[in-house]
């Protein structure tokens, strides 16, 4: 290595095998560093996208038939991920919209369970739950949706459908049931 004099800057001046060193290492760093950052973006635990791979993951785990086992009646998934602070991150940053939806009139029955489970299963909506029918009766039908800008318009024709299901129950037992407006809470963008 020479130091080129008289340029009031210090150079180097490098044989052929220094300089590709000196190449290739600054090139490493380079890459490194990159890498680096773009990974770190892509896996920030506070970054939208990587709530949208965890979301992905669960959805590819639920929609996979080896991850159900038989007991008896009934397929079980087991080891299922939890999404729910992912969904929660993902509505904070105006992601997807979170709705709860009680419909008062309409008893939380299995007729009407499996009439939201299956409007659930279209694109735009990413996660449904509800109670369950454990509670039969006891209390009004009620889901909560998280769901994208896609299904919005439909998921609001399908709550009116449910209203105009409780109005017409209600008109059928009289007015001794107690159907009143459906409520609906909800999170957006």
């Amino acid at each position: 290595m020479k130091i080129a004099p008289g340029s009031g800057w210090v150079a180097f001046t490098f044989g052929k095998k220094m300089k590709f060193l000196f190449t290739t290492a600054i090139a490493l760093l380079v890459g490194l560093v990159s890498g680096w950052v773009i990974w770190g973006r892509v896996h920030d635990p506070q970054s939208a996208d990587y709530h949208w791979d965890k979301v992905s993951e669960y959805r590819s785990f639920i929609e996979n038939p080896e991850s159900y086992e038989k007991q008896g009646r009934f397929s079980v998934a087991t080891g299922v991920p939890d999404i729910t602070t992912d969904l929660a991150a993902l509505v904070s940053m105006n992601e997807l919209y979170r709705q709860e939806v009680i419909i008062p009139g309409l008893p939380n029955e299995r007729e009407y369970i499996l009439s939201w489970m299956e409007f659930c299963n279209r694109p735009g909506i990413i996660e449904a739950t509800g109670p369950g029918d454990y509670q039969k009766g006891e209390i009004p039908l009620m889901f909560t949706v998280w769901y994208t800008d896609e299904a919005e318009d439909a998921l609001a024709e399908f709550i009116n459908d449910l209203r105009t299901k409780a109005a017409e129950l209600k008109n059928q037992e009289g007015e001794q049931g107690g159907a009143g407006q459906p409520a609906t809470r909800s999170e957006s963008k």
